[in-house]
């Protein structure tokens, strides 16, 4: 079985944007299905029903990571529960034919990490390898030759980060993740690490690919650390998001153990900020004065109490206007504190652990009747699909797929555009359509 998303399949011209087809799948759940929302730009429609694609090549397969370059989707190593192993496979499906290919594995066993394409090529860093060991280790892949490539490795093993890739700066920006702290459990971080093309520590090259740790002070708005987030760029506004999350990852070894807390709302920093901020700190590493303006390197972080988005590990796209948050898990009433009770991070702890120069927007969140900030926040249903318009600044829920089918816990996002002819499109006409394609 296969869907074929292509303009020609469907007997449409190329030359008009139809819709936006944001893909779901579960990140946990080893029988592979992916759930599809579509939002119509025009008509600032988003179809209710939710239809499953089956898709059979990933069975038995989870916690791998998916990357859309060019007219393919590429579903990256993973891990195998049956067979207690950590996979190198890579599976290329291409939209225009519904056609499944093998490629070449990756070097490197590997899950729990954020792929990311970036000059034609696609980058696999960090995760979790054989024997659930955190690595640094990273390698490329260039589609046209089918071959992988070593490159120079993360500042530290670390998995579960977000990578995004920031073309209008030539760089990509990897944020938080877990990793082992000094005395050997897993902890999160708060760092922000940057790749791109840098001055070489090599005596015989003046630049390569590298990845640079930033100063402390640029990192993410809670010193706690953050896992289960995502990054969105925001082209409109110039601006990248940092959506959901959780600050703590459990204790004794185990990063699984969830806490009972979440980054209260939505976080964002602008592009032009970020430009400043890398551009003098190049500068620094010309002139080898690095370590004289490191103290005083801040990345600027303005947060929104919208408390929809007070979730880990949810599915979240920007399609218009609209950042849409599908599924995740959001918090729940933590139980009286004991003294044999897992520790929890409070609402004071992570206020204490924010960003000094963080900018709260408080009275947006008011007038839009969103709750407190705070950890403790009324829990809503994992699955909950929704969506915060950034022109009027508040949040909109839209409809539940907890009953779909779909282990919406842990979700991945793709969206993919679809194109339309120049007459107008009616919701049925979009729905038959889709339907028509899809199945």
């Amino acid at each position: 079985m296969y869907w074929d998303l292509s303009p020609g399949r469907l007997g449409l011209p190329p030359q008009h944007h139809m819709a936006d087809l944001m893909l779901l799948f579960p990140r946990q759940s080893m029988k592979q299905c992916a759930a599809f929302l579509v939002y119509h730009p025009e008509r600032r429609l988003v179809m209710p029903k939710v239809s499953l694609l089956d898709w059979r090549r990933l069975d038995g397969i989870c916690r791998y990571s998916v990357v859309r370059l060019r007219d393919h989707l590429y579903f990256l190593g993973g891990y195998r529960p049956a067979k207690k192993k950590y996979s190198r496979q890579v599976l290329r499906y291409e939209l225009s034919t519904g056609t499944w290919y093998y490629c070449n594995k990756m070097k490197t066993p590997r899950a729990d990490f954020s792929a990311f394409a970036y000059d034609g090529k696609i980058y696999c860093p960090g995760g979790r390898t054989t024997n659930g060991a955190l690595t640094e280790l990273m390698e490329s892949f260039e589609p046209i030759t089918n071959n992988w490539y070593q490159e120079n490795p993360l500042p530290a093993p670390c998995a579960e980060f977000a990578c995004i890739c920031l073309e209008q700066l030539s760089t990509v920006i990897l944020v938080g993740g877990v990793a082992r702290s000094p005395n050997g459990s897993f902890r999160c971080f708060n760092h922000i690490w940057r790749f791109g093309l840098l001055k070489s520590t090599n005596p015989y090259l003046d630049y390569e690919y590298l990845w640079q740790a930033l100063p402390s002070g640029v990192g993410v708005p809670t010193s706690l650390g953050v896992r289960g987030h995502q990054l969105v760029f925001d082209s409109a506004f110039n601006r990248v998001y940092l959506v959901g999350g959780s600050p703590l990852t459990g204790k004794d070894d185990d990063p699984a153990v969830s806490q009972n807390s979440r980054l209260p709302g939505l976080y964002y920093f602008s592009i032009e900020d970020m430009k400043a901020l890398l551009d003098e700190l190049d500068k620094a590493m010309e002139l080898g004065t690095v370590d004289d303006v490191s103290d005083s390197l801040k990345l600027c972080w303005t947060r929104r109490n919208i408390e929809q988005c007070s979730r880990a590990y949810a599915a979240v796209s920007l399609i218009g206007n609209k950042l849409f948050v599908v599924g995740g898990s959001q918090v729940k009433p933590p139980p009286p504190k004991t003294p044999s009770l897992t520790e929890e991070t409070t609402a004071q702890e992570l206020s204490e652990a924010e960003a000094p120069g963080l900018k709260v927007v408080e009275e947006e969140a008011a007038e839009h009747g969103s709750a407190s900030a705070t950890p403790q926040q009324p829990e809503v249903a994992s699955g909950d699909a929704g969506y915060y318009d950034k022109r009027r600044k508040s949040f909109h829920s839209l409809f539940s797929l907890s009953n779909s089918g779909l282990d919406t816990s842990e979700l991945i996002s793709v969206t993919v555009k679809l194109e339309k002819s120049n007459r107008d499109l009616k919701p049925d006409r979009l729905d038959w359509l889709l339907q028509w394609s899809l199945w």
